[in-house]
């Protein structure tokens, strides 16, 4: 099972939902999709988040950052692992 999630990861979990929630209704027009498709929060929420996924039987994760890309990538590579 494949699945795209929209992510931001902040120390400051209010900013983060406030970033997908402006790009959520920006991009898409839809709000409601922060909490449908979206992770979001500090680094521990985020991970918390995706291995919830995980455990789901998502097997695929497309992480997509939505705002200040390369804090966002280095953010994420952290939240899995990779840093």
């Amino acid at each position: 099972i494949s699945k795209r999630v929209f992510m931001a990861v902040e120390e400051e979990p209010g900013a983060a939902r406030e970033q997908l929630l402006r790009w959520c209704t920006d991009v898409y027009r839809n709000p409601s999709l922060i909490d449908t498709g979206a992770v979001y929060g500090t680094p521990e929420q985020c991970r918390e988040k995706l291995e919830a996924l995980i455990a789901s039987g998502a097997d695929h994760l497309l992480l997509n950052p939505v705002a200040q890309y390369p804090e966002q990538l280095e953010a994420i590579a952290e939240v899995v692992g990779l840093r």
